[in-house]
């Protein structure tokens, strides 16, 4: 019969307790490491889904001089172009 002093069994419970207090770190690690991934994902997403208010003031000139050379009589084909390579969207 092997029995155990009191002091191998409180290493023992020791150890135990070191092992549970590193393994609850590592999954509380591991979900930090998960949501710190999904926010900068959201962010990523938001980020690309937000209106730019520079192409949007770009886009508004380029408009504004669209429709006073229309108003003109005279040619806006480079503007035009403009607008299409910059994805204005349906504004026409």
């Amino acid at each position: 019969m092997n029995s155990a002093t009191p002091y191998e069994l409180a290493w023992r419970k020791k150890n135990c307790e070191m092992l549970d207090i590193e393994l609850s770190a590592a999954e509380r690690r591991a979900i930090l490491r998960q949501h710190t991934t999904q926010f900068e994902e959201q962010q990523e997403q938001r980020a690309l889904s937000a209106p730019n208010p520079d192409k949007d003031l770009m886009l508004d000139a380029l408009y504004s001089a669209r429709a006073e050379l229309l108003a003109s009589g005279l040619d806006t084909t480079r503007i035009d172009a403009a607008i299409a390579a910059s994805n204005g969207g349906g504004r026409t």
